[in-house]
């Protein structure tokens, strides 16, 4: 898709993957830590990821070169997470069970669905914007399937959450735009 030019990036792209999932879950307990009062615990946080992002980021990128700096880029999100979520189930009761399992079941099944499917040999054929709706459209299938099938009453009920407040939104935008054509 993006041409051989970029090939030697791909590696380092897909490292990245990991930092893009794992950023949010870290602002997200950095955001309940702040609004609980605790801004000192993603301070102290912060400066333990400092601490070991730096020799990391030394000695895996002398190591691997620009894919060493994403892997220690990626550990140290990683890190952070662990010690967030850590901090936040201190002040928020929640079942880290609940929370990760079947995220985490799902994205491992996601993944071996993906993989297996590019061992396939008509899968090779494709045009490439064949490869990415189906794997888009399979991602989508599988991952959402799995969360659907295991999770469907709390999906039912945030989305529920979302319409209640929703809807009277709708209703005045839908008002407003038919008195203003």
């Amino acid at each position: 898709l993006l041409g051989d030019k970029w090939l030697p990036m791909l590696r380092t792209f897909q490292l990245m993957i990991i930092y893009t999932l794992l950023d949010p879950l870290s602002l997200g307990a950095s955001n309940l830590l702040i609004a609980l009062g605790y801004p000192g615990h993603i301070v102290r946080t912060r400066v333990i990821q400092l601490v070991f992002f730096v020799p990391a980021v030394i000695l895996l990128g002398s190591w691997q070169g620009i894919e060493g700096v994403a892997l220690a880029a990626d550990f140290m999100v990683m890190i952070g997470v662990v010690i967030l979520f850590w901090l936040s189930h201190r002040y928020v009761d929640y079942s880290a069970r609940r929370l990760w399992f079947w995220p985490v079941v799902a994205l491992g099944a996601t993944t071996a669905v993906v993989l297996l499917l590019g061992t396939l040999p008509a899968w090779q054929t494709f045009n490439i914007w064949v490869k990415i709706l189906a794997k888009l459209l399979l991602i989508t299938l599988c991952y959402g399937g799995i969360l659907w099938l295991v999770e469907r009453e709390q999906i039912r009920t945030g989305w529920n959450t979302i319409w209640t407040v929703a809807q009277p939104m709708v209703a005045a935008w839908q008002k407003r735009t038919k008195s203003n054509p």
